[in-house]
């Protein structure tokens, strides 16, 4: 098995183990949540929502083909001024209790993340084990930085949701970043 494949499989693997207890074993992931005030009054509204998708309030008013431009600008003022912002994902059929297809996806999906960073490690294949640790942790840093901040940014999540979003990933890759820096050491001994 190549050092690519080595450090992808196992680097995805350690990942998704990380995922596992992240989510399963901890509960920082359920404090970043609040609970509706009444559950049922929530459900009863997102079941008249028509069909599963992403939704954003306030957006009708800019979707709308009949909308003048100066009910577009008094909208927008006024949504500006004191409406909610709500940035949902809805999906109507209901939880799968089963996961199956979802730790999947999911294992796929952190070896394929594996193997792409284990890709750029290896452009320098006589780097020293701290240079192969850092350039792993770089990328999970930039990663970080442009999927959690932007969120945080443009549609309000809090600091504290995105800072707990922001550690998991980091600490996932920390230990990955151990992993794939071992795998995808040079043969000659000066070099670990």
């Amino acid at each position: 098995m190549t050092k690519w494949l080595k450090g992808g499989i196992f680097g995805g693997i350690v990942l998704f183990i990380w995922g596992a207890i992240s989510w399963t074993v901890l509960d920082w992931h359920i404090s970043t949540f609040k609970k509706f005030p009444d559950e049922s009054v929530a459900t009863s509204f997102i079941s008249e929502i028509p069909k599963s998708g992403m939704y954003v309030l306030p957006l009708s008013f800019k979707l709308s083909d009949t909308t003048s431009e100066s009910d577009k600008t008094d909208n927008t003022k006024k949504y500006k001024d004191n409406s909610p912002i709500v940035f949902a994902a809805i999906w109507k059929d209901g939880a799968n209790t089963n996961m199956l297809q979802q730790l999947i996806v999911s294992l796929i999906s952190q070896i394929i993340a594996a193997l792409l960073v284990t890709g750029i490690v290896l452009l320098r294949p006589h780097t020293q084990f701290s240079g192969r640790f850092f350039q792993v942790m770089l990328f999970a840093v930039a990663a970080a930085i442009v999927t959690h901040i932007p969120y945080m940014n443009w549609f309000y999540f809090t600091s504290y949701y995105t800072f707990i979003n922001i550690l998991d990933l980091l600490i996932g890759w920390f230990m990955a970043a151990f992993v794939i820096s071992y795998v995808t050491r040079p043969k000659y001994p000066n070099f670990y």
